[in-house]
């Protein structure tokens, strides 16, 4: 089921893209280990190296993340949804 679930969260639709990489948090000796982008499949939202700590260390996801892993790919996310994932997620612009 690791395979399935993070091959789910690697096809999510990007909500914030970044060129940035990040090392193992558990053990940093492995390097640059995954992507860091935001994704989501219109409910949930997630960082993209979550999918390399559900197959290296078996991290959980949600009961409800993991019944939709299990009915196969996330939806591609229009445009506008993908707008308005990240309108509900993204922190409010600063003040002037």
């Amino acid at each position: 089921m690791r395979e399935a679930v993070a091959r789910y969260l690697e096809q999510g639709s990007v909500i914030v893209a970044t060129t940035a990489r990040a090392d193992d948090a558990i053990e940093p000796v492995h390097r640059d280990v995954a992507g860091i982008n935001v994704l989501s499949d219109g409910e949930f939202v997630w960082s993209e190296d979550l999918a390399y700590y559900v197959r290296r260390y078996g991290a959980r996801v949600p009961d409800k993340l993991l019944s939709r892993a299990r009915a196969g790919a996330p939806p591609r996310l229009s445009p506008e949804a993908t707008t308005a994932v990240a309108k509900r997620f993204a922190p409010p612009p600063p003040l002037p």
